[in-house]
C-alpha cells in the first residue's frame, strides 16, 4: 500500500469517526431537548420525596406548578449576612405553606459579620411555624473570599454561635450545607 492511500485511509477514518460522534452528539442533544433524557433528576424510585430550594433569583414561584409536580417540601432562601432579607422570602414561605409543602428557610453565611447578628436576622425574619424543616445555614465561599485567605478557626467560631443562637430559638438543630472546598 503506497503512502497515498494510507493517508487517504487514515483520513476516510477520521472523517467516519468525526461523522459517529457528531451523529451521537446529536442524538443526545435531542434526547435531551424532547425531555427524553432529564438532567439532574434521580430516579423517582429511589428518590420518591422531592424538594426544591429557591430565592429571590428563581422570580417568581408558582407553588401550585410545585405541588402538581410532586415537590413536598422547599428551602426558602431568607437572610443573609447580617441585614440582607431576600425580598420574595415572606410570600414564598407563606405561598407554600398554602399549597400544603413543608418549608424551612435558609440563610447565606458571611464571613464578614458575626454569628450573633446573623442569627439575630435570621430569627427576626423567619417566624416559628409548627413543622417547619430546620433551618439551614449555606456555607460557601464567595466572592475573595476563598479557602487560601479565609481564617477558619473564625468561621466556625462565628458559624458555632449562630448555630447555638438558632438552636436555643427553634429548638431544632439546623442543617449546615456547605460545598467541598
Amino acid at each position: 500500500m503506497t503512502d497515498t492511500l494510507r493517508i487517504k485511509k487514515i483520513k476516510s477514518i477520521i472523517i467516519l469517526i468525526f461523522a459517529i460522534i457528531s451523529c451521537c452528539f446529536i442524538l443526545i442533544v435531542g434526547l435531551i431537548y424532547n425531555g427524553i433524557i432529564l438532567m439532574n433528576n434521580p430516579s423517582r424510585d429511589s428518590y420518591p420525596v422531592r424538594g426544591v430550594d429557591v430565592s429571590t433569583y428563581q422570580g417568581d414561584i408558582d407553588w401550585e406548578t410545585l405541588v402538581a409536580n410532586d415537590i413536598s417540601f422547599a428551602f426558602i432562601k431568607a437572610t443573609e449576612g447580617s441585614s440582607l432579607i431576600d425580598p420574595h422570602f415572606t410570600f414564598n414561605f407563606e405561598e407554600a405553606q398554602k399549597c400544603g409543602i413543608a418549608v424551612g428557610a435558609y440563610h447565606f453565611f458571611s464571613f464578614e459579620s458575626g454569628g450573633d447578628k446573623q442569627a439575630e436576622n435570621f430569627i427576626k425574619t423567619v417566624p416559628k411555624t409548627e413543622n417547619m424543616l430546620p433551618p439551614v445555614v449555606d456555607v460557601e465561599f464567595y466572592g475573595n473570599f476563598s479557602a487560601k485567605n479565609t481564617d477558619k478557626d473564625a468561621v466556625v467560631s462565628e458559624l458555632k454561635t449562630m448555630i447555638a443562637l438558632l438552636y436555643e430559638h427553634y429548638g431544632i438543630h439546623p442543617i449546615i450545607y456547605t460545598a467541598e472546598e
